[in-house]
């Protein structure tokens, strides 16, 4: 719950990984073999950026069978695919989701790992499965979206964009991502209100919705520069979800080695 507050940015980084810590180390105190425990504990080192302490935690979440599938789904998300191990990310969550085939996170960030991954095709059909299930996951619509941005489908990003946009107004991705489509497709007089509320940048989460905002405009000096800021903050989206949701703008410029470095990643 901590770890989501960080990821929501509700809670700063550095105070979610304390709280992670206490309460992980306390129910490892109970009960020494829990893997969610375990898995917990790593969760905390990936806040920090510490990928080798991170996987001795996941060693330990993943010794003994059965690993349950949301254990699979956050080695997968939050250890595995940052580190550029997609093959073991991408069986990780479908040996998740044979175990829990209705969990509709997983299955969402399958469809969003294809996605990041090029496999646009298979993501969107993910995606839209998702959808046909629970038509308010607002992650399938932003993936959805950007998706669509990279494919240059401009309208149906918008499209997707606002659902997700009318699901959580407040979350700084739809409100980047929606500004940048609207200011791409020339309606200022609703792109600068939305950009507005991004502000200076200075709230916590808000330099990952300006990355987008810029992202979407192929603005890459000004998108890597809040995207720099993001990591700084230890967003826990930073690793892998923000460089890959609009295909390799970011990862193929020449700002990314120094970005990966400032998270502990190989450039």
């Amino acid at each position: 719950c901590y770890f989501l507050h960080a990821t929501e940015n509700v809670v700063p980084a550095h105070e979610a990984a304390a709280s992670i810590r206490e309460n992980g180390q306390r129910a490892i105190d109970l009960a020494p073999l829990l893997s969610e425990a375990h898995a917990v504990l790593a969760l905390a080192e990936v806040v920090d950026y510490r990928w080798a302490e991170a996987d001795r935690y996941f060693r330990l979440a993943t010794a003994r069978d059965p690993v349950p599938p949301m254990v699979r789904y956050i080695h997968a998300t939050w250890h595995l695919a940052p580190l550029g191990r997609m093959k073991e990310a991408e069986e990780e969550l479908e040996r998740a989701l044979r175990d829990d085939p209705l969990n509709l996170l997983i299955r969402t960030t399958l469809g969003f790992f294809h996605v990041g991954a090029g496999n646009l095709a298979t993501g969107e059909r993910e995606l839209r499965q998702v959808l046909e299930l629970d038509d308010t996951l607002w992650i399938a619509h932003l993936w959805l979206g950007t998706a669509c941005v990279i494919q240059g489908r401009w309208a149906e990003a918008l499209d997707w964009t606002e659902k997700a946009y009318a699901v959580v107004p407040q979350h700084w991705f739809g409100i980047g991502l929606l500004a940048g489509l609207l200011e791409h497709m020339g309606d200022k007089a609703r792109s600068q209100p939305l950009r507005e509320k991004l502000g200076k940048g200075d709230a916590y989460g808000a330099s990952a919705g300006l990355y987008c905002y810029y992202a979407v405009l192929s603005e890459w000096e000004k998108a890597a520069f809040w995207f720099g800021k993001a990591a700084d903050q230890h967003d826990t989206r930073a690793p892998w979800i923000l460089p890959r949701m609009f295909g390799d703008g970011l990862t193929s410029s020449p700002y990314w080695p120094a970005l990966a470095k400032k998270m502990n990643l190989p450039g």
